[in-house]
């Protein structure tokens, strides 16, 4: 330990829940101050996704078809009363520094390991006279049968390119990959997963401090496609230009996702439509602090 530059920090939270008792989630995080411009950091903690009423008591109808000469068939999402614990191990390092007084940088890079995910596991399909018509029910029920690991990178940084503007660039990379105990018979928690985070996302912020009380901010993201269900790449830009008329009193007029007329997020899962579709807007707004 080097006095005043290697600093090391324990810690742990204990939490019970109904369902699964006592759970211990520990965590310990060093840093190494090389000088007072650099600095390395590293950490590791555990973090549990304890089970909620859904996970263990819900029971939903997710669909429905009559096939061709069969009966009404309806497919139903049950709880599971001894849904474990979801599990994460997080290992993190990074590098951030101050340089030339104008620029600083932040980097990170990161390794999660996941256990017990929760999956959907089918069961034995059986009638159902009540209500009315007799139907089949193709039973899911949720499941702690998937595990895998996310890695990747982030940087981060700062660059006072005049007197009054400043330009703040990030980047981030992750890659995802799930994996299914054996025991399991799910076909689409991995897929659903792997494929609902972006691989690649940047974003750059420009703020321009002006005369007489006026600032603008600008920012432009760029964020990869979602695989699943072929959620395409977008890129958005977003102004905001703000006048202090007094100490308290701020009058802003902003404009949102100007690139393109509309573009799409996310898409939510079946029956539920398509909440992620985002459109051209602007708007003006007084804020009266008292």
């Amino acid at each position: 330990m080097l006095p005043g530059r290697v600093s090391l920090t324990l810690g742990t939270k204990l939490e019970h829940d109904y369902y699964n008792g006592f759970g211990v989630m520990p965590s310990a995080r060093g840093v190494w101050n090389l000088s007072s411009r650099q600095a390395v950091w590293a950490a590791v903690s555990r973090a549990l996704r304890t089970p909620s009423a859904k996970d263990t008591d819900s029971l939903n109808d997710a669909g429905g078809f009559v096939p061709p000469g069969g009966p009404p068939t309806v497919i139903q999402v049950e709880g599971n009363p001894k849904f474990l614990n979801e599990d994460l191990v997080a290992y993190e390092a990074g590098y951030r520094a101050s340089m030339w007084q104008r620029v600083s940088i932040d980097l990170a890079a990161y390794y999660n390991s996941y256990g017990q995910l929760q999956t959907v596991e089918p069961q034995a399909p059986f009638f159902q006279p009540v209500p009315a018509p007799p139907h089949l029910i193709l039973p899911l029920v949720y499941g702690n049968l998937m595990h895998g690991e996310t890695h990747g990178i982030e940087v981060a940084g700062s660059w006072k390119a005049a007197a009054h503007w400043t330009l703040s660039p990030s980047y981030a990379f992750e890659q995802v990959h799930m994996h299914l105990y054996p025991a399991s018979q799910d076909t689409q928690s991995v897929a659903g997963v792997e494929g609902s985070s972006p691989r690649n996302w940047a974003r750059v912020d420009s703020r321009v401090d002006l005369p007489h009380g006026f600032d603008w901010d600008a920012s432009a993201t760029f964020n990869d496609r979602l695989t699943l269900q072929g959620t395409p790449a977008y890129t958005r830009v977003d102004t905001q230009l703000s006048w202090h008329a007094r100490e308290n009193v701020t009058i802003r007029a902003v404009g949102q996702n100007l690139a393109n007329d509309h573009h799409l997020e996310f898409i939510n899962g079946p029956g539920a439509g398509i909440s992620g579709l985002m459109k051209r807007s602007a708007y003006g707004q007084m804020e009266w602090r008292f």
